[in-house]
């Protein structure tokens, strides 16, 4: 448990890095257009595209109703949250709700891994009764309080969201992870990096030059566009590849950025993180962007509910360019940066109601890929 540190300045200085990186990353995005996949290597052109992942709004996040406001400055004036953003990220982005919502004093961050915090909030429920307030995370890492109806129910009127922002009446889509090809650009020329999976499969990154994480989420999220028979027969030949394996995200961007590997699969985010700092790497989308979607909550015994949900609505209307800025993380159904970073590539992932074929199918991948 950490407390939110004073860090003004870091906003301004990720939006910069961000932004000449978003340029790459639409260059890149043309250059995918004339890319088709091998015939005799590759996974078959993509399939219609994936619906209800993001689906396009009726109107943009509007804020919170007069009324969600009245009722937060009720509460104790503490906002506590269940998030994995960095402490400088958590305190640009509590700082700037502050001055929106001067009433909302104490800010508190739980730093939680996404498959701890429903554990976390179970545990809370049955000792003392009060949880944080607010959460966000992959929806899979939720049904157990889906469950055990340990979710607030939110309304989208109250919130002012578009109700195609609501996953369901407990869920709102604030956020995703996005996987693509990150480069260690020292040792790979923009030129000459993969465009496409297929490209993936070229004997010239045979032998240890791809670095990917033993979790089969970035290949297994392919799946929805592709088959599970592409997919499996792909997964299959890029292990034929000999990757090096990494058990997380951020072992592989280490690894590609300290040149170990030359390049490899991971997350958009964490990629940027690291080249904000100076890593010598960069981040490209392939022709379907693997996709994990986050969806953002309010545990049903939050200290502080009207103050969580009333975060949640700030998060998804003005504070989503800051969030975007801080975590590199957001919804490609609303502008901004991340909207930019798919441009007209096709996603690929699983809705919340697909939960049980996702495990089904990463199950498979995951009995392919080495352990490293």
């Amino acid at each position: 448990m950490s407390r939110m540190l004073n860090h003004r300045s870091r906003a301004a200085a990720i939006g910069l890095t961000a932004a000449a990186l978003v340029a790459v990353m639409i260059t890149g995005c043309a250059a995918n257009s004339a890319e088709t996949p091998s015939e005799s290597t590759g996974p078959p052109p993509s399939a219609a595209p994936v619906t209800g992942l993001f689906p396009e709004l009726s109107s943009l996040p509007s804020g919170p109703s007069a009324e969600l406001i009245t009722a937060a400055k009720k509460e104790s004036g503490k906002l506590t949250t269940y998030l994995s953003f960095s402490p400088p990220a958590m305190q640009a982005i509590f700082d700037a709700f502050k001055k929106e919502y001067p009433f909302v004093t104490d800010g508190e961050t739980i730093e939680l891994s996404a498959s701890k915090v429903e554990a976390r909030i179970v545990q809370e429920s049955l000792a003392s009764g009060k949880t944080g307030d607010y959460g966000e995370t992959p929806a899979n890492y939720l049904l157990d309080l889906l469950a055990r109806d340990l979710m607030l129910p939110l309304d989208a009127k109250e919130l002012g969201v578009p109700a195609e922002m609501m996953d369901n009446e407990f869920m709102v889509t604030v956020s995703s992870n996005l996987y693509g090809l990150a480069i260690n650009t020292d040792l790979v020329k923009e030129s000459e990096r993969p465009h496409t999976w297929a490209d993936l499969l070229d004997p010239a990154w045979s032998g240890n030059k791809i670095a990917m994480w033993t979790n089969a989420a970035s290949l297994g999220n392919l799946a929805p566009v592709w088959g599970e028979t592409a997919l499996l027969d792909y997964v299959a030949k890029i292990v034929e590849q000999k990757p090096s394996m990494f058990g997380g995200a951020t072992a592989v961007v280490q690894a590609i950025g300290a040149g170990e590997v030359p390049l490899g699969i991971t997350t958009y985010h964490q990629v940027m993180a690291a080249a904000e700092k100076g890593t010598p790497i960069a981040w490209y989308p392939l022709e379907v962007v693997t996709v994990s979607v986050s969806q953002a909550y309010v545990p049903l015994n939050a200290e502080n509910p009207s103050t969580g949900k009333l975060f949640l609505s700030w998060f998804a209307s003005k504070g989503y360019d800051l969030k975007e800025q801080v975590t590199f993380r957001g919804v490609p159904n609303l502008p901004g940066s991340t909207k930019a970073v798919v441009g007209d590539n096709e996603l690929s992932g699983w809705r919340t109601d697909q939960s049980e074929e996702k495990d089904a199918i990463e199950a498979k991948v995951s009995e392919l890929l080495p352990r490293g």
